[in-house]
């Protein structure tokens, strides 16, 4: 059997996954899906674990848009990719390195220094400074992401 939790459509890391999906395998979300596609026989004093928050997928007339709300949507073809926009000019050499490889998705400090080749402290630096500027925000688990 096959589960798969998909990811942000924005994502280029959630598109195996997304394609996991589309090829037929099992939408999970919750531990209760896995448990019941394996019928695996649970204790009774284990209480239902909560369906997450927003639609749900197994629900087709909860994805529909409302009548007017659908009218006023165009077809859109999705971006493949997407590129950040160019550092700020007047940025140093060290914060525009460390700007250019930071995304909406969260990035680690280590991966940081091994995309940009500056030392350690020029990259935490770099962080700091790009963050008291605005330019990015510090996330759980010494990550980054890019604001503007």
């Amino acid at each position: 059997e096959v589960f798969a939790v998909p990811g942000s459509v924005n994502s280029p890391q959630s598109r195996g996954t997304h394609l996991l999906l589309r090829d037929g395998a099992r939408l999970v979300q919750s531990v209760d899906d896995i448990l019941d596609e394996l019928q695996c026989h649970v204790p009774a004093t284990r209480p239902k674990a909560a369906p997450l928050p927003g639609p749900r997928w197994d629900d087709d007339a909860s994805l529909i848009p409302p009548a007017p709300l659908l009218a006023a949507l165009a077809p859109v073809e999705a971006p493949q990719m997407i590129i950040a926009p160019p550092p700020a000019p007047d940025l140093p050499p060290e914060e525009q390195a460390v700007l250019t490889h930071l995304s909406t998705q969260a990035l680690i400090v280590d991966d940081i220094i091994e995309a940009t080749a500056l030392s350690p402290a020029q990259v935490n630096a770099a962080l700091l400074m790009l963050e008291l500027k605005g330019f990015a925000q510090r996330r759980p688990g010494n990550a980054y992401i890019r604001l503007q």
